[in-house]
């Protein structure tokens, strides 16, 4: 079983997606495949960041391999979470890997974030995605844990305010240390608004101070 037998199973609607990752000798090596490559085509959606930001193609690509690391990081945690609201909840203990597997296939959909990079159509495109990957996600939980509908949601939403929870509170260091790393990565500090990098005025501004460096 490979990652793309099970992202094929799941993209054709056949239920054995998840039975096939749970089953696989690959596992976890299956669902961190998934999780990577999703975050790698999100980063290529949102890669018009590094562009305006000038970074060097160097560093271009570089910065697109951190942030899926990034990105599986915070699969874990979105595992941990769920696993923990489950547990709390419905009393499913010792199922961490059952749960690792359903988050990972409600990262499929994600696949196709590099689509964002569309003009006008970017934002809708993800806003569209995440939705598929939040009724895959429950789809998914009902089936590796033996719930029911009103249980799976609770157990998704309930993962998403620990989360919101964490970063709110202890996670705000980590948050901190990633977009340092970000910067980092890309040789400057990243300015992150698109309205920001493409106004005209800050490109007359720089253009003036790059003159008045040269007479000076």
């Amino acid at each position: 079983m490979t990652v793309l037998d099970v992202i094929v199973a799941f993209l054709t609607g056949r239920t054995a997606a998840l039975e096939a990752i749970l089953a696989s000798p690959g596992l976890p090596v299956i669902p961190l495949q998934i999780v990577a490559l999703a975050g790698l085509s999100e980063s290529i959606g949102q890669s018009a960041i590094l562009f305006a930001n000038r970074v060097t193609p160097r560093r271009f690509l570089i910065s697109l391999f951190v942030s899926a690391l990034i990105y599986v990081g915070g699969f874990f945690m979105w595992v941990f979470s769920i696993a923990v609201v489950a547990g709390v909840l419905f009393q499913r203990t010792g199922m961490l890997s059952a749960v690792a597997g359903a988050v990972s296939l409600s990262y499929v959909p994600l696949l196709f974030g590099f689509l964002t990079f569309l003009p006008y159509l970017g934002s809708p495109i993800i806003k569209g995605l995440y939705l598929w990957a939040f009724l895959a996600q429950v789809a998914e939980l009902r089936f590796a844990l033996g719930l029911n509908h009103a249980q799976a949601v609770l157990c998704s939403m309930g993962g998403a305010l620990f989360i919101l929870l964490i970063r709110a509170t202890v996670g705000r260091p980590v948050i901190w240390l990633e977009n340092r790393v970000r910067d980092w990565v890309a040789g400057k500090r990243l300015e992150l608004d698109l309205k920001t990098l493409l106004d005209p005025a800050r490109y007359q501004r720089r253009s003036d101070d790059h003159d008045r460096d040269r007479r000076l």
